[in-house]
């Protein structure tokens, strides 16, 4: 796993994006860029540099279903490892995440080993 990988959290819960930054910081990342809905992750995305994108599903604005498939529809950010965070524990709804592009997804809450073995399966 790649520690030096540039790292775009998205979750418009503060509390769950310090958590999630946190934990990460936890398995030794350091480059983290954070948003708190997919509008503002995708303004990010744009001016490049971004190596996995970890988002939450439900936000307000673009939420993360939405924000993935902007992403996997634009030549040039299609190919970031996209990682679903969701509280939805419906196996179907969040294969509907994987079927848009998703690499994975992490039901909420996670914890480092549950990132570390996500994030090294994608890397």
């Amino acid at each position: 796993m790649d520690l030096n990988k540039k790292l775009l959290v998205v979750d418009d819960s503060q509390i769950q994006l310090v958590v999630c930054v946190n934990q990460l910081k936890q398995l030794g990342f350091e480059k983290i860029a954070v948003a708190k809905d997919g509008g503002k992750a995708y303004s990010i995305l744009e001016k490049g540099s971004i190596d996995v994108i970890i988002s939450d599903w439900e936000m307000p604005e673009m939420d993360g279903l939405e924000l993935l498939k902007k992403v996997k529809t634009n030549p040039s950010l299609q190919g970031i490892p996209f990682i679903m965070l969701t509280a939805h524990k419906d196996e179907k709804l969040n294969q509907e995440a994987i079927q848009f592009g998703a690499a994975d997804f992490i039901v909420k809450p996670g914890t480092p080993d549950l990132f570390k073995e996500k994030l090294k399966a994608i890397m």
